[in-house]
């Protein structure tokens, strides 16, 4: 009779950056469950360099779903960009919510005068 084989237990080895200091070891599982790692997190294993967890294969399947939020975001802004573009102003969305932002803060100034003004 073969002896059944037991699972080896996941050495926790990886190390997690932030807030500007090392916290570990984790498991490669527990950097999933318990720090909800993302592709720009920085991890080592061991006293190996910092790397972005997204660099690193055999963390693939343990990042975070937070990844899929960042490359959706990315994707509205090229789509708003793209409209931008199609317009041919030439301005970006930044841009756009800037001289929106000042518009508004100087009606809001010209109303604020006029009903200063009115007063006897």
């Amino acid at each position: 009779m073969r002896p059944v084989r037991q699972p080896t237990p996941e050495v926790a080895d990886w190390y997690v950056f932030r807030s500007g200091k090392a916290e570990g070891p984790y498991s490669k599982l527990q950097l999933w469950e318990v720090q909800k790692i993302t592709a720009r997190t920085k991890v080592r294993q061991g006293e190996a360099d910092w790397q972005r967890a997204g660099e690193i294969a055999e963390l693939a399947k343990y990042l975070s779903e937070k990844q899929d939020v960042h490359s959706q975001q990315s994707a509205s802004q090229r789509q708003q960009q793209d409209f931008l573009s199609s317009l041919g102003t030439g301005l970006t969305a930044t841009r756009v919510i800037q001289v929106l932002a000042r518009e508004t803060w100087v009606s809001r100034r010209r109303k604020a005068w006029i009903k200063h003004s009115r007063l006897p």
